[in-house]
């Protein structure tokens, strides 16, 4: 039994694959049909303010804490302040913002 390959793409690219085939029969089949559209340039280029928040989101995310116990420490010290904050708004006769 023979071992068949279909390749597609341009001349270009099946030239660089030319060696693989060094030796063997190749049938070749020359199509006028368009080169299907691949998904990375159907995808419209992302604006400038896109960008940045992607890009801002990505290097949040890095920083993230995922460590359980410096979780519970920012939110330990997010509740101080919050405590804080409030002393200070009841000092001054203010209602509250961060009711416990």
């Amino acid at each position: 039994m023979t071992e068949s390959q279909v390749l597609e793409g341009t001349w270009e690219e099946v030239q660089l694959r030319a060696a693989e085939f060094k030796g063997r029969h190749v049938k070749l089949i020359v199509s006028d049909e368009p080169a299907p559209v691949s998904q990375e340039s159907s995808v419209p280029p992302l604006d400038p303010k896109a960008t940045a928040a992607i890009l801002f989101l990505q290097e949040k995310m890095k920083r993230a804490l995922t460590d359980p116990e410096e979780i519970r420490k920012a939110e330990a010290e997010l509740d101080e302040l919050h405590r804080n904050l409030d002393a200070n708004r009841r000092a001054a006769g203010e209602r509250p913002l961060f009711p416990e």
